[in-house]
């Protein structure tokens, strides 16, 4: 740990506290080893100053000392940041399941070696523990059978023999002492001097242990771990300098072509695992949302035709947030993405309502067809435009990371939680624009080729002209 302090000295002007504690692990804003507690294992955590204050991102900060201590021999030593949000597991966690907790051990090594040099991948760790040797006595069950001796008459004489059995209490004053039996420490260190026991059989006679079994080395288990009651051993790393899903599909590709046992397989869970219920759920969200908006609009027109043509927005939109990510580098995240654009679904059908509703007016106070979607998209065009420009001049300060410390009545410029909130507002502020602009040219476009097209198919639609409204005199208020 002094090692560990010396090397990350330079790093000091970045970094606010440096908290360490020998004998126990913790979360922090960044972990060295952080995992259960034990006189082994050791944490640091390292508080950075705020953003504003720093002129270097916290992700490069963590690579750098990662670098740094990556040759310290003897230890292992694992570097991650602050886990944000609810627990999703590891970026890449891939589960060997099977069987057989030899071959599982076999398995995952040649995984680990096979996805060792992944691209990014870093903090690679197995929750496979070092056996510890054991001295096992297996019992021969068809002599034991013979001689009228069990295997838990054997368990139990073993654990009476060495560990000892509490028998009773001896009380002094206000202490009491448990009384244990056991056979001396000079019987029970030996193993020729076990096989002299001699246990009881059903009968009350004396059978030598030695004619029950024999004693062998074996290397013990250490932590066994399942899944639906099944052996598993998990591989958990972490992703650096490129998404977790790009990682997680180069592991894929190599781990494909690890050679298996038939009753033996690899399923990938952790992050990968929430992404997939949290796109399910979003996809499911972004559909009942849709039919929502087109039986509102339904039951508005009385049509089929309008909806369709209202929907067609959303298209637009949907064109326009890939365009946004792609101009501004970013990557296509399934929660805040999505969000975004299913938020767009009810921000861009707005302006095309008022446009398709006023040119519906329009004709039925006597305009033709062209007329009616000429005028309005001029009334309309001050409305739709101020729409649309109020949202995306209210999210611009959330994309470019503008806020205001209300605590310091100062105005920040960086800010880390941009970079979870800037892909949503990018998603918006370019739908809703690129949806805005083709809305006044496509929608009334739309209108028109498809109400000549109904009416030359026996589709049209009568409008009852109606008197237009006479303008308000002074001397009527």
């Amino acid at each position: 740990m002094r090692l560990i302090e010396e090397k990350i000295k330079p790093y000091h002007p970045w970094i606010k506290h440096v908290v360490a504690s020998v004998g126990t692990a913790g979360g922090g804003m960044m972990n060295i080893m952080a995992t259960t507690g034990g006189p082994h294992l050791a944490n640091i955590s390292l508080v950075f100053y705020d953003f504003v204050e720093r002129q270097k991102p916290s992700m490069e900060i963590i690579a750098a000392i990662r670098h740094d201590i990556a040759d310290i021999t003897g230890a292992e030593i694992k570097v991650e940041r602050e886990k944000d949000g609810p627990p999703t597991g590891a970026p890449m966690t891939v589960r060997i399941i099977g069987k057989d907790f030899k071959m599982l051990e076999q398995i995952s090594e040649q995984a680990r070696q096979k996805i060792a040099d992944v691209p990014n991948l870093v903090n690679l760790n197995s929750d496979l523990e070092a056996r510890r040797p054991e001295l096992a006595f297996t019992v021969n069950r068809s002599n034991a059978m013979l001689t009228g001796v069990n295997t838990a008459t054997v368990g139990n004489f073993f654990k009476t023999a060495i560990f000892g059995t509490k028998v009773g209490t001896y009380r002094q004053f206000n202490d009491e002492y448990d009384i244990t039996v056991r056979l001396p420490q000079e019987e029970r260190t030996n193993i020729d001097d076990l096989y002299q026991l001699r246990i009881p059989n059903m009968a009350g006679y004396a059978v030598p242990l030695s004619s029950l079994g024999r004693f062998e080395y074996r290397g013990g288990f250490g932590t066994i771990n399942r899944v639906n009651q099944k052996r598993v051993v998990t591989l958990t790393a972490d992703a650096e300098g490129r998404l977790g899903t790009e990682v997680l599909a180069d592991v894929q590709n190599r781990l494909g072509t690890l050679d298996m046992p038939s009753d033996y397989e690899i399923k990938y869970a952790g992050e990968k695992e929430e992404q997939d219920k949290a796109q399910a759920f979003l996809s499911r969200a972004f559909a009942i949302a849709l039919l929502l908006i087109t039986l509102v609009l339904v039951i508005e027109f009385n049509s089929l035709m309008v909806p369709f043509i209202i929907m067609t927005t959303v298209i637009l939109s949907l064109i326009g947030a890939l365009l946004g990510l792609l101009l501004c580098n970013l990557p296509f995240g399934i929660i805040m993405t999505g969000i975004g654009i299913i938020s767009l679904a009810g921000v861009v059908v707005n302006n095309a309502i008022v446009l398709l509703d006023y040119t519906q007016k329009l004709q039925e106070r006597g305009m033709d067809l062209v007329s009616a979607a000429a005028e309005a998209g001029v009334t309309r065009l001050r409305p739709v435009l101020l729409t649309a420009g109020t949202t995306v001049i209210g999210l611009i300060p959330m994309a470019v990371g503008i806020s205001y410390d209300f605590h310091t009545f100062s105005w920040a410029t960086r800010s880390e939680s941009t970079q979870w909130w800037r892909n949503m507002a990018v998603v918006v502020i370019f739908g809703l624009s690129f949806a805005t602009i083709l809305t006044l040219v496509v929608v009334p476009s739309l209108y028109v080729m498809l109400s000549r097209l109904s009416a030359r198919l026996g589709f049209k639609t009568t409008y009852t002209a109606q008197p237009a409204e006479e303008p308000v005199r002074p001397a009527d208020v």
